[in-house]
């Protein structure tokens, strides 16, 4: 069926009656006596392609297949089926070819069947596109459950497994679908209840928190933002954001509620300007204190996983200093804010810390030397880029290493949100790699936590924006103005510097629910605010001793079948791992993509294995082949590398030479 090569021998040797014979016992097909032997091959895959596509059917069968005899009996359909899947197994590409034949010469994909009763098998191309076309539908009815569960069942089939862009389209379904549940999950926390502002906290960050919907949408937006074409399902796709909006109004008219009513404080939750004094302080030793510009809390919760080996592992919410802006957020975060801790003027917005008044990184960092005179501080892309031999050098026997990350901030603040979405979350998987390689370098104890968080969803339009209060402005973002006078718009509230507890006469408005000023900067990320999201900032603590292991022995991994330059965010890799007799029966390997010491991206899908899309660690069968879809976040390097690695261990298991990157080609 698959290849004509031998029709000659079977003509030329009178062999037609003994094959004829042979496809009418075994597949119950009864072919023409008279039939050449091309004529019959054709016929006989028709009839075992339509066998199975109606016997598969929840439905009647269009009339189109009349003329098509059906299988005799059970074992006989039993028989076209293992062919069937022979053909695809064996021989795929001849296998698509001819299904797309059969399906275009009887139109089908013209045939008005309801996507619900194509069964569980996709014999021809058409029935995986219809049903994604009705899991979209699904979704935009908000249908979740429905659609996630045809989604898991459906998304990997013989058409989805042989294109990464259709692994794509289904997993943007997926995640859709799984969204839409978040949302659905959480509105009746938020709806109906009367909670303090501590309340409101610990409904947003315990397990299964509200915080998870901010996570699933995050995901989301990444996933669509790092595809290679649109979305198919875009009207799934703008109900699921809209329903994400309504509950991001919920959640922040409730939270601005209560901590009104609080008086602008949350009670026993930690104040940014403790953690270092009760967090980091107590770590004694080595300790490698992480600043990370805009991480907010769900991205900390994804940050755990990265670092689950870590032991004594924790995460915990800190309430940010108002307003939640750079030059405030980090300002707390050092030593002395504790005790001596107020936002002031400056001829700008500053924040004075016992004698010291600061408002640009130079100052906060003499504030800090000055604390702690050994301290070492570098940017996370430093760590990253310089040799392990020249970081330690650097850090020598630091009491404490300042490690400063600004990518998330400045990538949102950019203007670009295609580019934000893309790039955000590779800022996560390359701190994990920091605190790796710290601690390689004998550093134990490290304490990862942010300035502020951050919102980040559809523009906001003109009947969202405030107008400027006018008065005397000192400062004036998306979410938070600063100053003197001036009126509180409609939709905002007022705060003076007296009740956030700061010695200083500023009064401070902030937009309430989901509003922005009508001023300079992006439509949808912003930050400066009072919503959980900009407020609510993680706090993570771990310990984590390099592994002197090595990795584990009698397994080797070789990786094959990617393209020799890579001109789309998504493409394919082979996998395939042998090991000895006394192996485990699977492993879970990291699969990246480093380009000059940073982690540009990673796995995403597989098939013939499990694929962690959050982690890019990818459980597959020892002695097994699997293949990888790898998905590209960043497009700002010129070349890459595919690396394979331990995942607890970070040893290399296998890698690829330098690749050029050119997307767009």
């Amino acid at each position: 069926m698959a290849d004509n090569g031998k029709d000659a021998a079977v003509e030329s040797k009178n062999a037609k009656p003994e094959l004829f014979k042979l496809v009418e016992t075994r597949l119950g097909f009864i072919v023409p006596p008279s039939s050449d032997v091309a004529s019959a091959r054709a016929r006989t895959i028709r009839y075992i392609l339509i066998n199975e596509f109606r016997a598969d059917l929840q439905c009647d069968p269009p009339t189109s297949l009349g003329g098509i005899p059906e299988s005799p009996d059970k074992e006989q359909l039993n028989r076209v089926r293992q062919t069937i899947k022979l053909l695809r197994k064996d021989h795929a590409d001849s296998y698509a070819q001819l299904s797309d034949q059969v399906e275009f010469e009887l139109g089908l994909a013209k045939e008005k069947i309801d996507a619900h009763h194509l069964g569980s098998i996709d014999t021809f191309r058409f029935e995986e596109e219809a049903l994604l076309t009705y899991c979209g539908e699904l979704v935009a009815q908000c249908r979740y459950e429905e659609a996630v569960k045809i989604a898991n069942e459906r998304s990997s089939s013989f058409w989805v497994d042989r294109d990464v862009a259709r692994q794509a389209q289904w997993g943007t379904c997926r995640l859709m679908a799984q969204l839409g549940l978040e949302v659905e999950r959480i509105r009746p926390i938020v709806t109906g209840n009367s909670k303090s502002a501590a309340g409101w906290v610990a409904a947003y960050t315990g397990d299964n928190g509200c915080y998870s919907a901010d996570l699933a949408h995050r995901t989301l937006e990444s996933w669509v933002a790092k595809m290679d074409d649109e979305p198919e399902t875009e009207k799934a796709l703008a109900v699921v954001r809209m329903k994400y909006e309504e509950l991001l109004r919920l959640l922040a008219d409730g939270f601005t509620k209560a901590l009104k009513e609080g008086g602008w404080t949350v009670p026993k939750v930690l104040h940014q300007s403790h953690i270092y004094p009760d967090v980091v302080a107590p770590s004694g030793g080595h300790v490698a204190y992480f600043f990370v510009d805009a991480m907010r809390y769900e991205m900390g919760v994804e940050l755990v996983r990265l670092l689950a080996d870590g032991e004594e592992l924790t995460i915990q919410p800190a309430i940010a200093a108002l307003p939640t802006i750079t030059p405030v957020g980090m300002a707390a975060l050092l030593p002395g804010a504790a005790s001596s801790f107020s936002v002031v003027e400056k001829g700008k917005l500053a924040v004075r810390i016992e004698d010291s008044t600061m408002s640009v990184l130079q100052e906060r960092m003499k504030l800090l030397k000055a604390k702690v005179p050994d301290v070492v501080e570098m940017t996370l892309g430093k760590l990253l880029q310089d040799s392990k031999g020249k970081v330690a050098k650097k850090i020598g026997d630091a009491s404490l290493v300042v490690i400063r990350s600004q990518e998330i901030d400045a990538l949102g603040e950019g203007g670009d949100d295609l580019l934000a979405r893309q790039v955000m979350d590779t800022t996560l998987g390359n701190i994990a790699r920091g605190v790796r390689k710290l601690a390689v370098l004998g550093i134990e104890r490290f304490v990862i936590t942010a300035d502020h968080g951050y919102q980040f969803s559809i523009p906001k339009a003109a009947d969202m924006q405030t107008d400027n209060p006018g008065g005397k402005t000192l400062e004036i973002h998306r979410r938070c103005w600063i100053g003197h006078g001036g009126s509180t718009p409609p939709g905002a509230v007022r705060i003076t510097g007296t009740e956030l507890g700061y010695d200083t006469d500023l009064d401070f408005i902030f937009p309430t629910g989901l509003g922005v000023f009508a001023t300079y900067g992006g439509l949808s990320y912003h930050h400066g605010g009072i919503s959980l999201q900009e407020l609510v900032i993680p706090v993570i603590s771990l310990r984590l001793r390099a592994s002197t292991e090595e990795a584990e022995t009698g397994i080797k991994v070789a990786i094959e079948g990617y393209p020799q330059t890579i001109t789309n965010r998504t493409f394919p890799v082979r996998v395939s791992v042998t090991a000895d007799l006394f192996a485990q029966e699977s492993m879970p390997l990291r699969f990246v993509l480093i380009s000059k010491g940073e982690q540009v991206g990673q796995a995403g899908m597989a098939i013939g294995a499990e694929c962690d899309a959050m982690t890019g660690i990818v459980h597959i069968a020892t002695s097994g082949e699997a293949h990888i879809g790898m998905i590209v976040k960043r497009d700002d390097c010129e070349s890459l590398r595919i690396v394979v690695q331990h995942p607890e261990t970070d040893a290399i298991l296998a890698q690829s030479d330098e690749l050029p990157l050119k997307l767009g080609i």
